[in-house]
């Protein structure tokens, strides 16, 4: 009897099986129906660039915590939906204040008129309109140190320099009062008062700048800086063959809250024009930039 079950047993699962196989022959079957039918509509009427056009220059970069951003996922909702498939948001988590990107421009006025090629972090401040002044330098560097998962003893190094900048500042504050500010160092692309960041292993920020910088940016605003300006290397050459400009590498900041809003622009110049703007200066030639930078927080 229990052979006789065994058998029965045995007998079903294959029947099972053969069912099981049947229809992922079927579902294979209608899997590669899919497939052609995906490569025939993008060999014969390809939307790709269409709504690369929506993303891209209706819409313009999506910074998270922009307009664009809140404008582009309630558009491709409303896509999804007019192909008739069920979409709707989610929301995963917020930002305590959003951010806007407007156009920017630059030039030098004196001692030659040129345009400047440069960028801001995202969430740091923008001009009050048109801006114009000379340059100044700072010469005590807390940015020769990065301020990423710097060791124990690279954060003291950093520390004093810091204190270094607020005192040659707070001791001349009429050298920097009206002018644009060149800071040396290390300038990967972050904004110059650090950004939101993890903590590393010993407790201690992945981001030194963040605790560190804005003393100094305080400092600055005191004595009535226009903003600040650091060197931007490109991170790839510039290509001849299709007239591209050097890239610049223009990463993000952090504001915590509305009463925390940053005032003081933070400028990252393509490092051929800060060297040549920095040695005029060094020579006692007076320069003078003009920035217009339309950044806005929402």
């Amino acid at each position: 009897m229990l052979r006789t079950r065994s058998r029965i047993l045995a007998l079903a699962l294959l029947v099972a099986l053969a069912a099981l196989l049947a229809g992922y022959g079927h579902l294979e079957a209608q899997g590669e129906a899919v497939e052609s039918k995906i490569i025939q509509l993008s060999q014969t009427d390809n939307q790709v660039m269409r709504w690369n056009d929506y993303a891209s220059n209706r819409f313009g970069g999506r910074e998270t915590g922009s307009n664009a951003y809140n404008d582009a996922t309630e558009w491709a909702v409303w896509q999804f939906k007019q192909w008739g498939i069920e979409a709707e948001l989610d929301e995963v988590g917020s930002v305590p204040v959003g951010f806007n990107r407007g156009p920017w421009f630059g030039k030098m006025l004196t001692p030659v008129e040129k345009p400047l090629r440069f960028g801001t972090p995202s969430y740091t401040a923008g001009t009050r309109g048109v801006q114009r002044g000379k340059v100044s330098i700072l010469e005590a560097d807390p940015f020769v140190i990065n301020g990423r998962n710097a060791t124990p003893e690279n954060v003291e190094k950093k520390r004093l320099l810091v204190e270094q900048a607020i005192s040659e500042v707070k001791a001349s504050p009429a050298r920097f009062k009206d002018t644009w500010v060149l800071i040396g160092g290390l300038n990967d692309g972050f904004a110059r008062d650090g950004r939101r960041g993890s903590k590393l292993p010993d407790g201690s920020p992945e981001y030194l700048d963040a605790a560190m910088m804005p003393p100094l940016t305080k400092a600055l605003v005191e004595a009535g800086a226009l903003g600040t300006i650091q060197s931007a290397t490109p991170p790839s050459p510039i290509q001849p063959d299709r007239n591209s400009e050097p890239p610049i590498n223009i990463l993000d900041g952090f504001v915590a809250s509305w009463d925390t809003l940053p005032v003081l622009p933070d400028i990252k110049l393509l490092n051929t024009q800060f060297s040549e703007i920095r040695t005029l200066v060094e020579k006692g030639e007076p320069v003078v930039l003009e920035f217009d930078i339309r950044n806005w927080f929402t």
